[in-house]
């Protein structure tokens, strides 16, 4: 029979995910969250992001991916993979609602500590697009 001092001895040395997620997770993870927030589609945002890439500038979109949410997968200490469920593209460009899976791998310099890339169209919020520039696409 384990004691249960034992089980807490266990249960400390258990490693935090703190501690699991990579520097390179957590870079690539506060990227997306700030883009699907739509902070990529305003020069008044957009400046946190900037201190996240290794790019000089942001490009000008003149358009942006609405997804319904995303997911995160270290694939080793450099590289982020990450899966867009995309409801559509705004604006829409006669492609409708169309539901799929995006997937993109970003690459994180760790010397610098910046994403290298790809640099790529902003993934943004469905709910986002819809409330705030009336481009309304369904999702499940």
């Amino acid at each position: 029979m384990i004691k249960p001092f034992l089980l807490t001895l266990l249960f400390l040395a258990q490693p935090t995910l703190a501690e699991t997620v990579s520097p390179a997770e957590r870079l690539v993870a506060r990227y997306t969250e700030y883009d699907f927030a739509g902070d990529r589609l305003s020069s008044r945002t957009a400046g946190a992001i900037m201190s996240m890439v290794a790019w000089p500038e942001e490009p000008g979109w003149d358009m942006a991916y609405a997804i319904s949410d995303y997911e995160l997968r270290g694939i080793s200490a450099t590289q982020v993979e990450v899966i867009y469920h995309q409801t559509g593209v705004c604006p829409d460009a006669g492609s409708g609602d169309k539901q799929e899976d995006r997937r993109v791998i970003f690459t994180v310099d760790p010397v610098a500590g910046l994403i290298r890339g790809p640099v790529i169209a902003p993934r943004v919020s469905a709910e986002l697009l819809c409330r705030r520039n009336g481009c309304c696409h369904r999702h499940n």
